[in-house]
């Protein structure tokens, strides 16, 4: 796709309450489907993410608080709690794959968001099959993975992943909220960093960083941990500090 078709059809949401800061307002840049591996490459260093079909980014006018973030896996330092969490998964068997719907990945959804629901005060969330397939499987063109996790072969942690040449990116991540001795989120994004290195990826992407959110203050712990200034347009340079 053209810079010039793709700016073409995009367009900006209009303001809503923000998921994230419930005192504030958020405004969302979107596109719709139609990204090949190159063009997506270019959106993901410039701060776009992917969900399903829709390519989207944070353009509030009054609040710069969603910083793109990513992970210099090179750099990455395995703290001592990080190297824990990596010899208990040893534990784990992990399948590598397109996305796909089975009835046991609805049903560790719905687990992970009931215990959301109570423990973070999300909205409660059902895994429709429909749904979950326009989510995390349609159109997931040449680059979007799942990284599914076992333990004594029963289904634990999904984390849909894009993997692209310049680096990988987390897109969501569901697990058995059962088993927080494994965490399963951290053990995750241990590995996606892991995967990204032994391919040769220089940064594992993982989405916006917000400083004053619980569920997404945890990023910081993944260093060297690298900030988009800004909010670089496809025709300029990205900026990351």
């Amino acid at each position: 796709m053209a810079l010039r078709e793709f700016l073409g059809h995009t367009f900006v949401s209009q303001d809503k309450s923000c998921p994230y800061l419930l005192d504030r307002t958020s405004a969302t840049q979107y596109h719709i489907g139609g990204v090949n591996s190159v063009m997506f490459a270019k959106l993901l260093s410039r701060g776009w993410r992917r969900f399903g079909r829709l390519f989207f980014r944070p353009v509030c006018a009054a609040c710069d608080e969603c910083k793109s973030a990513r992970v210099d896996v090179d750099r990455f330092e395995l703290s001592g709690s990080f190297r824990r969490i990596l010899r208990k998964g040893e534990a784990l068997r992990l399948e590598i794959s397109r996305p796909i719907v089975s009835d046991d990945r609805l049903a560790l959804y719905d687990r992970y968001h009931k215990e959301r629901s109570i423990s973070r005060g999300w909205e409660t969330e059902s895994a429709d099959p429909t749904e979950y397939y326009c989510a995390f499987a349609e159109s997931s063109e040449d680059y979007g993975y799942e990284f599914a996790y076992y333990y004594l072969d029963r289904l634990v942690c999904v984390a849909l992943t894009d993997i692209l040449p310049i680096g990988v990116s987390a897109v969501y991540c569901y697990y058995e909220p059962e088993m927080r001795s494994f965490s399963l989120g951290t053990y995750s994004v241990l590995r996606q960093a892991m995967f990204a290195k032994d391919r040769g990826a220089k940064r594992l992407y993982l989405g916006y960083w917000v400083q004053n959110n619980a569920s997404l203050a945890y990023k910081a712990r993944f260093k060297p941990f690298e900030i988009l200034r800004g909010r670089p347009e496809l025709d300029q340079t990205p900026i990351w500090e």
